[in-house]
């Protein structure tokens, strides 16, 4: 009976295994472009997930912050330089600041995520320490009796 249940449940995951494998993308999933962004719940991500949504974010806000270099890379003349910094600055202030604060708020967001999984982590890695010295005490004392 036992085995029975674990030749189903690895064919199971045999076949979901096959179908991740096939489907790259939720867009191929459903057949057609998904217009609109979805909301994600950060503290669900694995490690690698929230890496990967913190370097989306932080790519994001560098592309978009780094006016000056941008122009740099586009021409070398002074007055060039100006006239193209009125379009980008206007673009910057009134265009994407709720991009950019978006972005922000959910890199922000992200960064709290590890930093509380890091420190529960460092607890019961703590813990475990302080049970060891414990043992430790312990076994120190029976030797001396």
């Amino acid at each position: 009976m036992d085995e029975e249940i674990r030749e189903e449940i690895a064919r199971a995951r045999k076949d979901l295994e096959q179908k991740l494998d096939r489907v790259k993308d939720i867009s191929e999933l459903v057949g057609k472009d998904i217009d609109r962004e979805y909301p994600l719940d950060f503290n669900e991500l694995s490690e690698t997930e929230l890496d990967t949504e913190m370097a989306k974010r932080v790519v994001y806000l560098n592309e978009n912050l780094n006016i000056i270099n941008k122009i740099n890379q586009k021409t070398s003349n002074k007055f060039v330089k100006l006239l193209l910094l009125i379009p980008y600055s206007i673009q910057l202030l009134l265009v994407k600041p709720m991009g950019l604060m978006k972005n922000y708020l959910q890199l922000n967001h992200i960064l709290l995520i590890r930093m509380k999984r890091m420190a529960d982590r460092l607890d019961h890695i703590e813990a475990r320490l302080n049970d060891q010295e414990a043992m430790q005490e312990l076994l120190k004392g029976k030797k001396g009796v």
